[in-house]
């Protein structure tokens, strides 16, 4: 597809739905796009030519019943995210990507200029990937909680460039008050040197548990703080 004029294009496409689709490729010809949305299963190498994307939505559910056509997720995910380097606001949501590709986010690229992060499926050894190679990284939105991982994989983890001079803005929503995500927390606290606002919205589930949210709370309020005027904003599961 040629469009020299285009500045935004989103495109929703099921290759899973074909036998013949993700045979195929996507090509788009935009040098002026600076917003792009993607939607589907990556079953189609999408491939952007001469784009100036600043802004990206993208969205990949995997299709765990086609075995054959998830060997080379990993592999489409990194030439996708290749191409949008360059990018400022990137949203991404995955749905069990990382449980058949967990090597997609082992060497990503450097997004020399993103600001804003947000996703929503990530263990931590991805995460860190992310964050040393977002160097002016000024807002992380975490959706959907930390998937368990390593958890030595903090304890001896060199800080990020952007947790030192940009960023600012740390949201974590659906916290389970997994040992990881508390070590995540009280990582990002004690080297955020910048950091000015935190949210932590526990999920959903935790109403009906017997943990005691205010024991939690009072923990993480007790972490060390690299910032001396962060704002800490902890969410009570009986506010839903």
């Amino acid at each position: 597809m040629k469009a020299p004029l285009l500045e935004k294009f989103s495109i929703a496409i099921w290759g899973s739905l074909s036998n013949e689709s993700h045979k195929s490729a996507i090509k788009i010809f935009a040098p002026n796009l600076t917003d792009f949305s993607y939607e589907g299963d990556l079953e189609q190498h999408v491939i952007l030519l001469n784009s100036s994307i600043r802004s990206v939505y993208v969205v990949v559910v995997i299709d765990e019943d086609n075995k054959d056509r998830m060997e080379n997720v990993g592999f489409k995910v990194h030439n996708l995210l290749a191409q949008i380097r360059e990018v400022e606001q990137l949203k991404l949501l995955f749905y069990k990507v990382l449980m058949h590709a967990r090597d997609s986010f082992t060497h990503p690229p450097a997004f020399g200029r993103l600001t804003c992060l947000q996703l929503n499926e990530v263990t931590g050894e991805a995460l860190l990937n992310i964050l040393h190679n977002s160097p002016i990284l000024n807002t992380l939105v975490l959706q959907n909680g930390v998937s368990e991982s390593n958890k030595d994989v903090l304890a001896s983890a060199p800080v990020p460039q952007c947790f030192l001079s940009s960023l600012k803005v740390f949201q974590f929503k659906e916290f389970n008050v997994h040992e990881l995500e508390l070590l995540l927390v009280k990582f990002v606290m004690a080297n955020a040197a910048m950091l000015e606002q935190m949210t932590i919205c526990s999920a959903f589930w935790l109403r009906y548990s017997d943990i005691d949210m205010e024991k939690v709370k009072e923990q993480i309020l007790s972490f060390p703080k690299c910032s001396n005027f962060v704002m800490i904003q902890c969410s009570n599961v009986n506010s839903y």
